[in-house]
Protein backbone atom coordinates (compact mmCIF):
# COMPACT_ATOMS: atom_id res chain seq x y z
CA UNK A 1 0.00 0.00 0.00
CA UNK A 2 2.84 2.42 0.81
CA UNK A 3 4.70 1.64 -1.92
CA UNK A 4 2.33 2.32 -4.27
CA UNK A 5 1.96 -0.58 -5.57
CA UNK A 6 -1.29 -1.48 -5.14
CA UNK A 7 -2.15 1.23 -6.87
CA UNK A 8 -0.12 0.43 -9.85
CA UNK A 9 -1.22 -3.30 -10.20
CA UNK A 10 -5.27 -2.22 -9.58
CA UNK A 11 -4.74 0.22 -12.42
CA UNK A 12 -3.08 -1.78 -14.49
CA UNK A 13 -6.03 -4.36 -14.28
CA UNK A 14 -8.20 -2.02 -14.39
CA UNK A 15 -7.02 -0.36 -17.36
CA UNK A 16 -6.69 -4.24 -19.50
CA UNK A 17 -9.74 -5.41 -18.37
CA UNK A 18 -12.43 -2.80 -17.67
CA UNK A 19 -13.58 -1.77 -20.93
CA UNK A 20 -15.33 -5.71 -20.98
CA UNK A 21 -17.20 -4.97 -17.94
CA UNK A 22 -17.69 -5.46 -14.42
CA UNK A 23 -18.15 -9.78 -14.60
CA UNK A 24 -14.53 -9.67 -16.66
CA UNK A 25 -12.99 -7.71 -13.73
CA UNK A 26 -14.77 -10.22 -11.12
CA UNK A 27 -13.31 -13.02 -13.31
CA UNK A 28 -9.70 -11.40 -13.30
CA UNK A 29 -9.81 -11.47 -9.51
CA UNK A 30 -10.62 -14.36 -9.59
CA UNK A 31 -7.71 -15.56 -11.53
CA UNK A 32 -5.49 -13.99 -10.16
CA UNK A 33 -6.36 -15.13 -7.06
CA UNK A 34 -6.00 -18.43 -7.32
CA UNK A 35 -2.65 -18.11 -9.86
CA UNK A 36 -1.33 -16.77 -6.46
CA UNK A 37 -2.73 -18.70 -3.99
CA UNK A 38 -1.17 -22.22 -6.61
CA UNK A 39 1.91 -20.99 -4.39
CA UNK A 40 0.57 -19.23 -1.12
CA UNK A 41 -1.33 -19.87 1.47
CA UNK A 42 -5.53 -18.45 1.09
CA UNK A 43 -4.96 -16.32 4.12
CA UNK A 44 -1.53 -14.90 2.72
CA UNK A 45 -3.87 -14.18 -0.69
CA UNK A 46 -6.01 -12.17 1.13
CA UNK A 47 -3.91 -9.52 2.85
CA UNK A 48 -1.84 -9.33 -0.29
CA UNK A 49 -4.67 -8.67 -2.95
CA UNK A 50 -6.82 -6.97 -0.65
CA UNK A 51 -5.75 -3.20 -1.19
CA UNK A 52 -5.14 -4.11 -5.20
CA UNK A 53 -9.20 -5.18 -5.16
CA UNK A 54 -10.40 -2.18 -3.19
CA UNK A 55 -7.96 0.04 -5.78
CA UNK A 56 -9.74 -1.83 -8.44
CA UNK A 57 -13.47 -1.42 -7.32
CA UNK A 58 -12.60 2.52 -6.29
CA UNK A 59 -11.17 2.73 -9.99
CA UNK A 60 -14.23 0.73 -11.53
CA UNK A 61 -17.13 1.27 -9.41
CA UNK A 62 -17.52 -2.74 -9.46
CA UNK A 63 -19.34 -3.19 -5.86
CA UNK A 64 -17.35 -3.73 -3.15
CA UNK A 65 -19.18 -6.90 -1.48
CA UNK A 66 -19.01 -8.47 -5.32
CA UNK A 67 -15.14 -8.21 -5.62
CA UNK A 68 -14.12 -8.94 -2.07
CA UNK A 69 -16.42 -12.01 -1.74
CA UNK A 70 -15.19 -13.18 -5.26
CA UNK A 71 -11.49 -12.81 -3.67
CA UNK A 72 -12.24 -14.74 -0.73
CA UNK A 73 -14.13 -17.68 -2.74
CA UNK A 74 -10.71 -17.48 -5.37
CA UNK A 75 -8.61 -17.56 -2.22
CA UNK A 76 -10.68 -20.46 -0.80
CA UNK A 77 -10.27 -22.45 -4.23
CA UNK A 78 -7.06 -24.14 -3.00
CA UNK A 79 -7.28 -27.15 -5.15
CA UNK A 80 -4.14 -27.03 -7.75
CA UNK A 81 -1.47 -27.73 -6.22
CA UNK A 82 -0.49 -29.60 -2.55
CA UNK A 83 1.17 -26.77 -1.35
CA UNK A 84 -1.57 -23.98 -2.10
CA UNK A 85 -3.26 -25.50 1.24
CA UNK A 86 -1.88 -27.40 4.48
CA UNK A 87 -4.79 -30.05 4.17
CA UNK A 88 -3.57 -30.52 0.68
CA UNK A 89 -0.22 -31.07 2.31
CA UNK A 90 -0.75 -33.50 4.72
CA UNK A 91 -2.98 -35.60 2.55
CA UNK A 92 -0.90 -35.98 -0.65
CA UNK A 93 2.21 -38.12 1.19
CA UNK A 94 -0.34 -40.70 2.84
CA UNK A 95 -2.72 -40.63 0.06
CA UNK A 96 0.34 -41.47 -2.47
CA UNK A 97 -0.83 -38.39 -4.59
CA UNK A 98 1.48 -36.87 -7.40
CA UNK A 99 1.95 -33.12 -7.67
CA UNK A 100 0.42 -33.52 -11.07
CA UNK A 101 -2.58 -35.30 -9.21
CA UNK A 102 -3.85 -31.80 -7.76
CA UNK A 103 -3.09 -30.38 -11.45
CA UNK A 104 -5.40 -32.65 -13.30
CA UNK A 105 -8.03 -33.11 -9.97
CA UNK A 106 -7.58 -29.67 -8.52
CA UNK A 107 -7.63 -27.31 -12.05
CA UNK A 108 -11.45 -28.20 -13.64
CA UNK A 109 -12.63 -28.08 -10.20
CA UNK A 110 -11.28 -24.66 -10.08
CA UNK A 111 -12.68 -23.73 -13.14
CA UNK A 112 -15.97 -25.37 -11.83
CA UNK A 113 -15.85 -22.89 -8.61
CA UNK A 114 -15.32 -19.71 -10.56
CA UNK A 115 -17.81 -20.33 -12.89
CA UNK A 116 -20.23 -20.65 -10.24
CA UNK A 117 -18.61 -17.70 -8.05
CA UNK A 118 -18.64 -15.23 -10.42
CA UNK A 119 -21.71 -14.77 -11.80
CA UNK A 120 -23.40 -15.46 -8.00
CA UNK A 121 -21.02 -12.41 -7.15
CA UNK A 122 -22.18 -10.67 -10.03
CA UNK A 123 -25.62 -10.99 -10.16
CA UNK A 124 -25.63 -11.13 -6.35
CA UNK A 125 -24.17 -7.98 -5.60
CA UNK A 126 -24.39 -5.65 -8.89
CA UNK A 127 -25.52 -1.95 -8.54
Amino acid sequence: EESGLAASAANAIVKLVAPYGSLALLCAIYSVAILVGAVISNNAVVVLMFPIVVRMCEASGVPWKAALYTLTMAASASYSTPVSYQTNLMVSREGGYAFGDFIRFGIPLQLVCAAVTVPACYFLYKQ
